[in-house]
């Protein structure tokens, strides 16, 4: 993983950051959420790339490197070991609608430094998540180690065309 954060950090430095880059995860295609996603960046006429869970490493970390906003749907093996530039927004389409279960930061396992370290890695780049319903924000908040202000009520895509 050394030559993922090496490869990062010299993409970050020569390429100019701008585009918004999609992170599809292994059970995207299940949640449904990232399909919908860059449906609605298609309308607005927002270019965006994608990378699924699969790429090739290489092209997946040149893609990150470019990105000033980063759409993820679940934690991912690129994200997870990779520090992001302070300039790189990753927002946070939670698959689950509503508080079912504990994930994240909330979740009940003991708080041992090795599982405080995994939940820093895994959820560390994280800036922003979007919730259902504005009740749920500081839920969110809390899960995620993220301001209440970083969370917003926008209504989760998938579920929103049940609506």
């Amino acid at each position: 993983m050394i030559l993922v954060k090496v490869l990062y950090w010299i993409f970050n430095i020569l390429f100019k950051k701008g585009e918004v880059c999609v992170i599809e995860g292994k059970n995207s295609a299940a949640y449904g959420n990232i399909p919908l996603i860059t449906e609605g960046l298609l309308e607005q006429k927002i270019r965006y790339t994608i990378i699924s869970h699969d790429s090739f490493f290489v092209k997946a970390v040149f893609k990150i490197a470019k990105a000033k906003v980063i759409i993820i749907d679940q934690s991912n093996k690129y994200l997870s070991n990779i520090k992001l530039s302070k300039q790189t927004r990753v927002l946070q389409i939670w698959h689950g609608g509503g508080i079912l279960k504990r994930v994240g930061y909330d979740k009940q396992r003991h708080k041992t430094q090795k599982e405080i370290n995994r939940l820093h890695r895994v959820y560390g780049n994280i800036t922003d998540a979007i919730v259902c319903d504005a009740k749920l924000k500081e839920y969110y908040a809390s899960a995620f180690n993220l301001k209440v202000e970083s969370i917003h009520a926008t209504g989760i895509p998938r579920t929103d065309l049940l609506f």
